[in-house]
């Protein structure tokens, strides 16, 4: 089946809903479920890491012990809390490192929206693995197909405004509810759409929180379109719905090929723990460091060229006074003064103490960040330009994003990422519950009930409790 870009005759809503209704895991093509699989993996994996930051290790305890309830796993923490509230928990985790995937032709992070919502419901449910699988590539889908029929971008956060209806969709599938259920959780989620780009902008630890709003609110929005309540079938491309007071979209863009091209397989796996503004940066500095084979303390300049978009959210001042963990994400100073004096950007380059070192400072404060004039880029390119003591002049310019469908990660570099990632964290996994999480994960679409998932994984391990 496929969408239509005939004359919009119903609401998008109702369009969207018939759709998702009729697609279930076999209608799926097998480079589809690869990708889910994929980003059930690397979801998990960073939010393992995560945990190791202080600031989310204790956010986590405060926002489950907000109700009582023992309906879905917190992942990397353990313990169980109320669907809504585990979807927000995982989603504050999956969203901290900003080492998540990224749907980049749409600009949505639409995996830390979308999966902390379906395995929310899934185990509430009692879901299967094919279930899981189906609904979480539909609602990425759906948040995916949003985000790129957006015309403008005046500041709201993509990720939040468009993930709540994927966290939505994905829901309501797994909840079983239908066309007229799906249809209403969609227009339910509309109420609940939020989110900015100013907390990208002043480095502040909501950034983390506004994807994992959207989640907790497509968890609620579709258990209470399965209690019976109604929203509006405009909600999205209504006189004022999302597309008239948020961002202009078009429904047919929307539509376009629904069923047969998905967008979900051009998803972008990140190489580094950071805003993707910085990776074609990133990438262009390492090269230089192993070509060149320069040190740090020769160096007499540095000037970084990105586009306006880019410099818009990482090309400020680099202060980490207030946040140092979101200020070194955030900063593409800091990210090519860190790989200079490092020879990498991992897990470990967003800790406090690396990201406040005095050495790394120092050379962050020296790097010079202009903007090209010709470039209308949101991701690439990004040039950095090294002048030496001896007046010497390395430069590299990169044109496609690391990790992205044109420049993909390796197997070996997506499989190093997944075992650094949780070998770290508030409950590191063993080398054999990493080699039942790869296997579980594998073959997904062969577990009767998603409860099991992680009790196989960690066989029974007392240690992975909520300590809260």
């Amino acid at each position: 089946m496929t969408g239509s870009t005939q004359a919009h005759q119903d609401p998008l809503s109702v369009s969207l809903s018939k759709l998702v209704a009729r697609v279930n895991f076999d209608d799926l093509p097998e480079e589809v479920i690869k990708t889910t699989k994929k980003s059930v993996l690397d979801t998990l994996a960073v939010s393992w890491a995560a945990t190791e930051h202080a600031d989310v290790a204790q956010l986590v305890p405060f926002v489950v012990n907000f109700a009582a309830g023992e309906d879905s796993t917190v992942w990397a923490v353990g313990g169980k809390a109320p669907a809504g509230y585990a979807a927000l928990a995982n989603g504050i985790l999956a969203a901290a490192l900003d080492f998540d995937s990224l749907q980049g032709d749409a600009l949505v992070h639409a995996d830390i929206c979308v999966l902390p919502a379906a395995f929310a419901i899934a185990e509430r449910q009692g879901s299967s693995g094919k279930e899981l699988l189906a609904a979480a590539a539909l609602g990425t889908e759906i948040a995916s197909r949003l985000g790129l029929s957006a015309q403008d971008h005046t500041g709201w956060f993509y990720t939040s405004i468009f993930g709540c209806f994927g966290a939505a969709v994905a829901a309501a599938k797994l909840l079983g509810l239908g066309e007229d259920g799906i249809r209403d959780a969609i227009s339910i989620v509309m109420s609940r759409v939020a989110g900015t780009q100013q907390p990208n902008i002043e480095r502040a630890s909501t950034k983390r929180m506004q994807s994992a709003f959207a989640a907790q609110a497509g968890v609620e929005a579709a258990l209470l379109a399965s209690a019976g309540l109604r929203g509006p079938v405009g909600a999205i491309d209504g006189k004022f719905g999302l597309f008239s007071m948020y961002e202009h979209g078009v429904s047919e863009i929307v539509l376009d090929g629904f069923g047969e091209n998905y967008l979900i397989t051009r998803t972008s796996f990140k190489e580094y723990p950071c805003c993707a503004c910085s990776h074609a940066a990133i990438e262009a500095t390492l090269a230089l460091v192993e070509n060149e084979q320069f040190k740090a303390d020769e160096i007499s300049k540095i000037n970084v060229s990105i586009t306006p978009y880019m410099y818009r959210l990482v090309g400020e001042p680099f202060d980490p006074s207030e946040n140092p963990t979101v200020s070194g994400q955030f900063s593409v100073r800091y990210a090519v003064a860190a790989v200079l004096l490092r020879g990498e950007f991992g897990v470990a380059d967003i800790l406090p103490e690396m990201v406040t070192a005095p050495d790394v400072g120092s050379l962050a404060n020296r790097v010079e960040v202009t903007t090209y004039t010709d470039e209308t880029g949101r991701l690439t390119p990004a040039e950095v330009s090294v002048t030496m003591q001896d007046g010497k002049t390395h430069s590299r310019r990169i044109d496609g994003v690391p990790g992205s469908p044109k420049t993909p990660l390796s197997d070996a570099k997506f499989e190093n990422k997944i075992a650094k990632c949780i070998s770290r964290g508030h409950f590191a996994l063993s080398s054999d519950q990493h080699s039942r999480m790869m296997q579980m994960i594998a073959t997904l679409e062969s577990l009767d009930n998603v409860q099991a998932l992680f009790p196989r994984i960690l066989q029974g391990d007392k240690a992975y409790k909520f300590a809260g």
